[in-house]
């Protein structure tokens, strides 16, 4: 199944040359020609995530340190198609029915163990190949497609698919089958032939209800616990009875994500309630524990548990 040929760009502007699948695969898990850099831009994005900094100051961070430069510079493939002359549209000269699948940091700020969400989401039934994405804050993952040139459709009910899960694909990439894919290095990479092809499509014709979501998937870590403590607790953030029970539960969650207590103080006393009005340890408490109020994330469902 991994025989099938693929478009190979040396470079982000070079020309196609044709590669087997399985050739880049085996170089995802074996060449690491790149590891000293990947293992760099990794430790890179670790440090920035636990200083609790929003993703695009972790980007604009790493850019300085030259995370695209690096990442331009890395070879890539097309999964979906077979390209002449280019990786347009009007390059496609064959359309293989792969499709890659990107899980983001960006787009899922609940999920912070991504060796964790890689070994779930290799218990797909459908997935054939998952791996850490170069930041390694995400997973990539291959699926195999009935009808290569539905794929627009195919993706439209993975992203459903997915988000049932609570988890947002990043829909920049995968709908079109000349969509690229830069070389990562992961030794830990997840794959198999014992594989289902992916036939679900949606039903164009009916409405389909909203997923539930658990969480809101902002970029913004301070909107992400204030909502997941609205949700889970049913706290407001304006009823005086309630205010010091939703602080404990609104720094727990922010030191869960690794953001420094005086950080929080600080939106806190800027944004909900004057530092001077607090009597109790609903700070102070909420950092002596670095798991949110003994909790932590179910990766098969991704929501969280106790």
């Amino acid at each position: 199944m991994f025989n099938e040929e693929v478009s190979y760009f040396e470079h982000y502007n070079s020309d196609p040359e044709t590669i087997q699948l399985y050739e880049w695969l085996d170089a995802c898990m074996d060449d690491d020609t790149y590891k000293e850099k990947f293992d760099y831009f990794r430790t890179e994005f670790s440090n920035q995530i636990q200083q609790g900094l929003p993703y695009p100051e972790i980007r604009a961070a790493l850019d300085k340190k030259g995370y695209t430069k690096f990442k331009r510079s890395l070879p890539l493939i097309t999964v979906g198609a077979v390209c002449e002359g280019g990786r347009k549209d009007k390059h496609v000269a064959h359309k293989t029915g792969w499709v890659a699948l990107d899980i983001d940091l960006k787009d899922n700020p609940h999920l912070f163990d991504f060796e964790a969400v890689r070994r779930e989401i290799s218990k797909i039934v459908y997935v054939a190949f998952c791996a850490l994405s170069a930041s390694g804050n995400g997973v990539w993952a291959l699926v195999k497609i009935k009808y290569p040139e539905r794929q627009k459709e195919y993706f439209q009910q993975l992203e459903y698919d997915f988000k049932q899960r609570g988890v947002l694909l990043d829909n920049s990439k995968g709908k079109n089958p000349n969509d690229a894919r830069f070389l990562t290095y992961d030794a830990n990479a997840f794959i198999t032939d014992d594989f289902r092809i992916y036939d679900r499509l949606p039903n164009l014709t009916k409405v389909k209800p909203k997923a539930p979501v658990s969480v809101s998937h902002s970029n913004d870590v301070f909107e992400f616990a204030m909502n997941l403590v609205k949700k889970e607790h049913g706290y407001t953030f304006t009823h005086p009875g309630d205010m010091h029970n939703s602080l404990f539960h609104f720094c727990s969650i922010l030191h869960w994500k690794g953001v420094p207590r005086t950080k929080a103080e600080k939106y806190i006393d800027e944004n909900i309630l004057s530092l001077s009005k607090i009597t109790t340890n609903c700070i102070s408490g909420a950092y002596k524990d670095k798991e949110y109020f003994g909790k932590g994330v179910d990766v098969r469902t991704m929501n969280i548990v106790g």
